[in-house]
């Protein structure tokens, strides 16, 4: 029986997500940002820099978002992402958290106001802005608490379209 243990607890250290959820994100997040109002002020050498905020569990995740936007180009605008495990001093356009609530309370609690916060897990939205849910459609999931705390402001067309968490 220990031995059988032994051969699944790195399978229960390493989280994944689904990766189906993972290439809709990477799709839709970019596009997201361009619904922000105030995204130029937000672009570091006009570019769309992205943080992307993990814990150690879902490192693997983390690097399949960065290889899925990484040097992109989404509306003339390049994509530079970059993985933290903890919050750099450095401010992005925009933050992805792939972690979950524990961890999210403990290590990111302090993130920059006015930026546009997403969840990887749409179970953790209450610690974000905008997430993707899928059931029979493809929807915005998004956390309007956040976003006026944050000072974001969206185009309508966002609202219109999303799934509201309260």
């Amino acid at each position: 029986m220990k031995k059988l243990a032994s051969l699944f607890l790195p399978l229960l250290l390493v989280a994944q997500i689904d990766t189906n959820l993972i290439q809709i994100e990477a799709k839709l997040f970019p596009k997201i940002l361009f619904l922000d109002k105030d995204l130029e002020k937000k672009l570091i050498n006009n570019k769309i820099v992205i943080h992307i905020l993990t814990q150690p569990k879902y490192q693997k995740t983390a690097e399949l978002f960065h290889k899925l936007l990484h040097h992109k180009t989404i509306f003339n605008k390049e994509i530079s992402v970059k993985i933290y495990i903890k919050i750099p001093p450095v401010k992005p356009t925009a933050y992805i958290i792939v972690a979950e609530s524990e961890y999210i309370q403990k290590h990111f609690s302090n993130l920059v106001k006015n930026r546009i916060i997403f969840s990887a897990l749409p179970k953790t939205i209450a610690y974000g802005m905008v997430s993707i849910a899928i059931d029979h459609k493809v929807y915005p999931l998004i956390n309007p608490k956040n976003i006026k705390a944050a000072h974001i402001t969206f185009y309508p067309i966002l609202f219109k379209v999303a799934k509201f968490y309260e």
